[in-house]
Order: structure tokens, then sequence, then C-alpha cells
């Protein structure tokens, strides 16, 4: 959640790098959350809420079950 929220401009850009290139790196998926338009458009996906309820792009699947036992 906003993982460069309190950082200055410099330092927040450093930090989004790792995460997009850490991200790649591995093949996982990061997810996001960010007030900051800048960074959002980095994200190959973007899905915006207000009050809640998804305004723009798709809420995506209903998520799978839990494994039994996890």
């Amino acid at each position: 959640d906003e993982p460069t929220g309190n950082l200055d401009t410099e330092t927040g850009r450093q930090i989004a790098d790792l995460l997009f290139s850490s991200t790649e790196a591995r093949g996982t998926t990061l997810v996001l959350v960010t007030h900051d338009p800048k960074l959002a458009e980095r994200c190959h996906r973007r899905v915006r809420l207000s009050e809640g309820v998804v305004v723009e792009g798709q809420a995506g699947a209903a998520p799978a079950p839990a494994f039994s036992g996890a």
C-alpha cells in the first residue's frame, strides 16, 4: 500500500524501479495500491476504485477457493 507515498521523488522512483524489475525477473505479479497516477501508468493492468466500487477497469474473476489444509 503506497510503497512510495512518503519518499522523495528520486527515492520513490528507485523503489518503484526495484519493485517492477524484481517482479519481471521472477515472473511474478505485483499488486500495487497507489494514489500516484504516474506510478499507476507503469502498471500493465489498472483497476480504479471510488467509494469501494470499481469505476474503471475490471474486477476480474472470483478468487480461487483456498487450498485444503492451508
